[in-house]
């Protein structure tokens, strides 16, 4: 007779039940629920340089540069937008179902690689999603956004040293109102919000398609289980 693994280790908590043996075979639900806990943990720290810089800048722009934190806020640019929050929030919501899925509201629920080839169609169903899943997680833990946060704190820098001082009024009265460095300002303010809304809706479209394949695999499981669980 085997002797059981460890109750804590990763084999028990993916295999079909907590008390099987080490040998017991993997729980594909329970797979996936440890899989979108791994994503959530990987993608966060793969991001936590943004997350710093993004938090860096807020708090600076707050408290060094208050005429152009007023501009930015009359502006309602959001330093913190949707592209960084919402693939986190996402895998930590599906996470959270599929947790009460396997654990709470079928918690004897099991479906084993041998149970997935039962039936011809079985397979394709479940690996379909399951690459498309894969290659746009993959895609996004390749592809996290950088910011500079020297260079971007020298343009606040610049911005604030002109904004409602007497240099500005200076060459606005030199220029006839030609050059307007307060105008040049909120301009350049208007392109950065214009360039936050083309990010936010390009976040949200990839988050869509990821939270697809993420269902879509989530919903392959289960109806595979449905079918071919024993009545």
């Amino acid at each position: 007779m085997k002797t059981p693994g460890p109750p804590g280790s990763l084999r028990a908590a993916l295999s079909v039940s907590d008390s099987y043996p080490a040998n017991a075979p993997v729980n594909l639900l329970r797979l996936f629920e440890f899989y979108l806990m791994a994503m959530f943990v990987i993608g966060t720290v793969r991001r936590f340089e943004l997350y710093q810089a993004m938090a860096q800048l807020g708090l600076r722009l707050v408290r060094r540069y208050q005429k152009l934190f007023g501009v930015v806020r009359d502006q309602s640019i959001s330093l913190l937008t949707w592209s960084t929050i919402i693939p986190a929030a996402v895998t930590l919501a599906l996470w959270a179902m599929q947790s009460i899925l396997t654990r709470l509201v079928f918690p004897h629920a099991q479906l084993t690689f041998a149970e997935l080839l039962t039936r011809w169609w079985f397979p394709p169903v479940v690996l379909v999603p399951v690459v498309g899943m894969l290659a746009v997680d993959g895609y996004f833990l390749f592809r996290v956004g950088q910011i500079d946060v020297k260079e971007t704190e020298k343009y606040f820098g610049q911005a604030e040293s002109w904004l409602g001082t007497w240099k500005a009024k200076a060459v606005r009265a030199a220029t006839l109102g030609y050059v307007d460095p307060d105008k040049m300002v909120l301009v350049e303010v208007q392109k950065a919000m214009t360039a936050g809304e083309r990010l936010i809706h390009v976040a949200l479209w990839w988050s869509a398609v990821q939270t697809a394949w993420r269902v879509g695999v989530g919903s392959a499981l289960w109806l595979v289980y449905a079918v071919g669980s024993p009545r």
